[in-house]
């Protein structure tokens, strides 16, 4: 293989092109550092040890060997110049803590692109599973990384949607087991956790507990809350 998008292709694309995220979503101006953020206080997970890319279209602009170890605060740093008239930024990192590996993808439409190009078509039966879906962002706003719902004030935002923040005309409430965190004034986004404590219903591969975390605690019936550090535990299928 290549490199690490290579392979992720080659290989069915579990999960779909771009995650959980929408390559549909408003675009965003290219910032010259793209940040990882798995939630406000936490950037790589340190466990998830493994390889990163960031993409503008089809030329690679940033990659290393194993991102959780060796990128601490999460910022990547790209050469914008690579990127002129890209119209989309695609991140990818397999997680390699578990033996059937996690893949974590995003792709974020860019302005002045020609549209969203996702790597490869989707796959409706992915074979991995995110632990916990991606979320980079940028140390100043806008965070292109991150995608926006769709504009409608209706429904519930899924896990990892944006639900906030200037311009942003979508749906605001969460679903169960996942709260709004403002990351800055022009982005906020559903992440593991409940605004009512720790009651509540967590989704399966929600976070469910782990040091400094106040966010509800019970996994569904089908699923069980596995340790998987200090910092973090999640709700897995039993």
């Amino acid at each position: 293989y290549t490199s690490l998008r290579d392979l992720v292709q080659k290989n069915g694309d579990p999960g779909g092109p771009c995650g959980f995220t929408n390559p549909n979503g408003n675009a965003q101006p290219l910032p010259s550092v793209v940040k990882w953020g798995h939630s406000s206080n936490e950037a790589f997970t340190p466990s998830h040890e493994g390889p990163c890319e960031v993409w503008c279209d089809n030329t690679r602009v940033f990659q290393n060997d194993n991102c959780a170890a060796n990128l601490l605060t999460g910022e990547m740093p790209i050469d914008k110049s690579k990127c002129q008239g890209a119209s989309q930024l695609y991140f990818v990192w397999a997680a390699l803590h578990t033996s059937s590996w996690q893949m974590y993808k995003t792709c974020v439409k860019l302005q002045g692109g020609g549209g969203p190009t996702p790597p490869s078509p989707s796959s409706n039966k992915p074979t991995v599973v995110p632990s916990s879906p991606p979320a980079p962002n940028t140390p100043s706003p806008p965070s292109p990384p991150y995608t926006p719902s769709p504009s409608n004030n209706g429904g519930s935002v899924q896990p990892w949607g944006q639900c906030g923040g200037k311009s942003y005309a979508g749906a605001t409430t969460c679903v169960q087991g996942y709260k709004c965190d403002v990351k800055n004034e022009w982005y906020s986004q559903c992440v593991p956790g409940s605004n009512g404590g720790s009651g509540g219903t967590v989704e399966t591969w929600g976070q469910c507990g782990g040091k400094t975390y106040s966010g509800a605690t019970n996994c569904k019936t089908s699923d069980t809350c596995t340790v998987r550090n200090d910092w973090y535990s999640q709700c897995v299928p039993k």
